[in-house]
């Protein structure tokens, strides 16, 4: 029997494609993953972790600078869901 469990996921494909949605109405270029590692100083892989939800740990910087990127609250990035553990 598979326990119940609550899963953490990221927001960041969203987060990605309204920045975009943005950016296209402005005229402006797309935003993509290694623009996004360049303009927070965050790691690649970390963000393509993080957007593929395999991460298992959330360090508070990693949070606190896409947060400060997108303007947004942690609660917008960070999703509870209640799931099966793979």
């Amino acid at each position: 029997m598979i326990e119940a469990t609550n899963v953490i996921r990221t927001n960041l494909k969203v987060l990605i494609a309204r920045e975009n949605l943005r950016r296209a109405e402005q005229g402006e270029a797309r935003l993509t993953m290694r623009g996004l590692a360049a303009a927070t100083g965050l790691n690649l892989s970390s963000l393509n972790q993080l957007a593929t939800n395999k991460t298992k740990r959330y360090d508070a910087k990693t949070i606190d600078r896409l947060c400060k990127f997108f303007q947004i609250e942690v609660g917008e990035l960070l999703i509870r869901e209640e799931g099966d553990e793979p």
